[in-house]
């Protein structure tokens, strides 16, 4: 397990591949440039999210959670917990939390979301501003979203024809 407290770089990308779960607790790319993209990669595990910063313009992001769901690690919050122009998550488990308050959602800003839960699972994204999803998909499991502004649904699917797996 790794812990990334405070991973920060004025001016270029950072990638960091972890064997096990790791906890994100405040990873940010300073300068919001188009080469200044932030990867992350747990071989096991779960990514726990406090702060993943790469700029609202032109930094991406992608955080795979490879066996394990990518979670907010500040449950209850609505502060953002990824932020970039793209965002690329990927888990095998869910991204987001189940909560019937919905509270446990992971907080986004970005204008493009990929999300793919590859087992089941489900998606509780809480997006702060207009987002165009790309490519949402989960192979057994409900997917929830919710935009401050506008929401352009390219590409959302559950693939298992169940009465839970509602898509709002």
């Amino acid at each position: 397990a790794v812990t990334l407290a405070d991973v920060d770089t004025f001016d270029g990308s950072i990638t960091i591949d972890s064997g096990n779960t790791m906890t994100a607790t405040d990873v940010e790319s300073i300068t919001d440039h188009d080469d200044n993209d932030i990867t992350l990669q747990a071989a096991a595990g779960n990514v726990l999210v406090g702060v993943v910063n790469a700029g609202v313009n032109d930094g991406d992001v992608s955080i795979t959670a490879t066996t394990g769901g990518i979670v907010d690690g500040t449950a209850d919050d609505a502060v953002a917990d990824v932020i970039g122009d793209d965002l690329v998550l990927t888990a095998q488990s869910a991204v987001g939390e189940a909560d019937a308050s919905g509270n446990a959602s992971l907080d986004t800003t970005a204008d493009t979301l990929d999300v793919s839960v590859t087992a089941a699972g489900l998606i509780n994204i809480d997006e702060t501003d207009a987002v165009t999803l790309a490519d949402v998909d989960t192979i057994n499991g409900s997917i929830t979203i919710d935009s401050g502004n506008t929401m352009i649904a390219t590409d959302v699917v559950s693939s298992t024809d169940n009465d839970a797996n509602d898509i709002t």
